[in-house]
Formats: structure tokens, sequence, C-alpha cells
């Protein structure tokens, strides 16, 4: 019999293994591609997962889509928290993120996030703040210089621009001592006519006073207001304000916050097509107008002010504004109104001027 071959024969399969599937998804066999995603384990950093691969597009999901060891790359930002909602965010406040969350923008710089007019870029204002994030607070600014009593800035009438059962008329003036009407709106019928209109702010070189007046209807002289001598300030930004409010019967003027006059009124204001004269009129002599600067003329529907306040060194416009001319264009004949509720008015005079803000 012949017994070599046979037993070295079961020898031999009794030192071999069996062959085994290593199709599993946690084989770590490099030819396996469990997933189905087209890479095969010794690339994909996740085979039990089709959406990640070598190349994938990175999603947002915390996870490495592309195999390159970082999660979300590409698509995380840093996001500003926007307290004022101007768009612009607090650079101490940040999250990082593939999508805003609630109250974050992508853009910080802001200097102040509890304040929406200031942000990088903003407007710079006449108001003591860095508006603009520059470092800078206030730079100097254009405004209408009336270098001749002469000068005036003429306003055509529209509806607007009647004076209501209440309102206020303001301005910021630099007066430099000379000249006599700084506002007027005035009419009469026909040239020489009776006055049909008549509401004035004005100065006295003579003794400093700052004056107002207005035609009752049905009346033919005006109720005034007029200070104490020597009270109206020259060389300097003053904020001057008019108020009227026929209900209470009372007629107020201000300087700089206070009260610096006070009458009583029976009736009404009379209202008529009367053009707006800033400076020098027509209906009083040229050498009737003033000498200085003036910015931030404003009419209101309402009373403003009753008692002592601080002025805004710049004022702005809201539901209240009839028409406020910030004099502020640097350039050109022509002064638009902020409220958009009136035309321009036109400039036959004054000059522009870049002045310190005030």
């Amino acid at each position: 019999m012949h017994t070599r071959p046979l037993a070295l024969l079961l020898v031999l399969c009794g030192c071999l293994k069996p062959i085994e599937d290593s199709a599993t998804d946690d084989s770590g066999d490099p030819t396996v591609d469990a997933d189905g995603d087209g890479a095969t384990a010794d690339v994909d950093c996740d085979d039990n997962d089709n959406t990640t691969y070598p190349g994938a597009p990175e999603q947002c999901d915390g996870v490495d889509n592309d195999c390159n060891g970082t999660p979300d790359d590409g698509l995380m930002q840093t996001w500003y928290r926007d307290d004022d909602g101007d768009m612009f965010g607090d650079d101490a406040d940040t999250q990082e993120a593939c999508e805003a969350p609630a109250g974050y923008v992508t853009q910080g710089g802001d200097c102040d996030d509890g304040f929406a007019a200031v942000y990088p870029g903003a407007q710079e204002l006449c108001d003591g703040v860095d508006n603009d994030c520059d470092e800078t607070v206030d730079y100097d600014i254009d405004v209408l210089r009336f270098d001749t009593l002469a000068d005036r800035v003429i306003i055509e009438h529209e509806a607007g621009m009647d004076f209501g059962p209440a309102g206020t008329l303001e301005a910021w003036l630099w007066w430099n001592g000379d000249g006599n009407t700084i506002i007027q709106k005035y009419q009469e019928d026909g040239a020489g006519g009776a006055i049909l209109e008549s509401k004035t702010l004005s100065v006295a070189p003579a003794d400093r006073k700052l004056r107002a007046g207005g035609l009752l209807e049905g009346e033919v002289v005006p109720v005034r207001l007029e200070t104490d001598a020597s009270v109206m300030p020259t060389d300097t930004w003053t904020h001057i304000a008019w108020t009227w409010d026929q209900n209470r019967g009372r007629v107020d003027l201000y300087i700089d916050g206070s009260r610096v006059d006070t009458t009583t009124i029976d009736g009404p204001l009379a209202n008529a097509d009367g053009a707006i004269y800033l400076g020098s009129s027509p209906h009083v002599a040229p050498s009737e107008g003033f000498t200085g600067l003036l910015a931030d003329v404003r009419l209101s529907s309402t009373v403003r002010y009753d008692g002592t306040f601080s002025p805004d060194a710049y004022l702005e416009s809201d539901t209240e504004t009839l028409f406020l001319f910030h004099l502020d264009e640097g350039l050109g004949t022509l002064v638009s109104d902020a409220s958009g509720n009136i035309g321009d008015g036109s400039i036959m005079g004054p000059s522009w001027s870049t002045v310190p803000c005030r």
C-alpha cells in the first residue's frame, strides 16, 4: 500500500486555513467599498457613509465629508452680534457657524452696537459721536454762508408749508451781528396790498434781540415776541425756536433751549401762498437780511418744546416734520428738503463754506 502521499496530503491540508469572505463594513480590506460611494476603505474615512469620501462636497453637518481631516471646512464663518439692527455687529460677541444664528450678521466693526446711527461708513453727524467708527468724532461740515445782507434762499409755496394750529419753527444760526431777517414767510394781496400772511424770525443788531412775529387770521397787527437786549449770541452756533399752540392760546420763543419770551394768542396764524425766504426777503429792504451761517431749518406740525430743553445738534426728520432743510449740500444752487414733503429751494447769493461741526 502507498500511504505516504496520503499522509503527507493530510498533513498539508491540516496546515491550511479556510479563505473567509472579507466584504464586510468593518473589515478594513482595501478592496472593499461597503457604502458604495466609489471610494474603497483604504481611502474612505468613513466607509459606512456614502456622503463621506475624498473629494465629496463638504456639508454643514459636523462631519469631515471630503476626508481632509477638517469637518465643515470652507463652510464655517464668523458671525457678529448685531443688537441695534444696523447690519454691523460687535467684534467682541461672535459665533462660528455655517448659517447665521439669530441676531447675528456677517460684518463686524460696530463701535457702538447700541446705537443704529453708528457703524463703519455711516454719515458723520454733528452729534459728538464717532458715527462712522473711524475713531474721529465729528468732521468739518458744509454749511450755507450768508455773506451779504442781500443773500437769500427762496422756497416756493406748497401746501405742506402751511402753519397749522400748533407747530415749531427752528434753526441753527451763526450770527455775525449784522442784519435783520433770518426766516420769513410772507404774502401780500397784490403789490403793496393787504398783508395776507406774515411769519418772521429776525434779529436786531442794535440791541442783539431775537424776535418772532406772526399775523393771526382776521388781524392786521402780528403777534410779536422779543427777547431782552443783549440776549442773542454772536459768532457762535445758536439754536433758535418759535412755538405756537392755538388750543393753549400761547406762543413761545427759545434760545439754546431756554424760553426767552412768551405771549398769548386768541386765534390761528394766517396762512396764504407765501414763499419762504431764508435771509433777505423781497418784502423788506435788502439791507434787512442777515450775515452768518444757517443750518437745519425745520418746520413741524407739533409743539416740540415746552420749558427748558437741550437742542439736538443735528435735527432729524420724523412724522411731525413738514420740512427740514439741512443746508449742507456743499455745492450747487439748490437745497433739498430732507423730509421729502416739499420741493427744492433756490440759492440766490449765499455761498458754501466748510466750518467746524457745531
